[in-house]
């Protein structure tokens, strides 16, 4: 089995930007590790209004052209999107601000192969997704 990298300080960093991008009403419930997406977002009638998948990226917003995220990932969000209506967001703090980015059907999303390397980890580097910062909007 694959080792865990996620801390408690992890855990409180996202449980920290969530709470920036809800809106009033709203509530996230973390998800199970076996769902891969981080957030359950519901409404004050417990509905399922999105899925969130959080990220802390050290550096300023723009240091890339783009940001990264693990393709496994970003395909379960789509089918969240896609089998149950729900509006599947991507939010990335970095040094300068909280940024999101709503997925849509019509953009073009650049599939390649990315990851970390820091870690002496071969199943680190792994088909990714790369969100052009110009489809981000900052939130805080």
């Amino acid at each position: 089995m694959r080792k865990i990298y996620e801390t408690e300080e992890d855990r409180k960093n996202e449980r920290r930007i969530v709470e920036e991008v809800l809106m009033e009403g709203e509530k996230a419930l973390k998800m199970g590790y076996k769902h891969q997406i981080d957030f359950l977002v519901v409404d004050q009638q417990w509905r399922g209004k999105s899925v969130i998948e959080v990220k802390k990226r050290k550096g300023t917003f723009g240091k890339y052209p783009d940001v990264m995220l693990s393709l496994l990932k970003w395909n379960k969000g789509i089918e969240f999107k896609r089998n149950n209506r729900l509006d599947f967001l991507f939010v990335v703090e970095w040094d300068d601000g909280i940024f999101m980015h709503r997925y849509e059907d019509l953009i073009h999303y650049t599939i390649g192969m990315g990851g970390r390397t820091d870690r002496d980890d071969a199943q680190d580097i792994e088909p990714v997704v790369y969100v052009p910062n110009k489809k981000f909007t900052q939130m805080a």
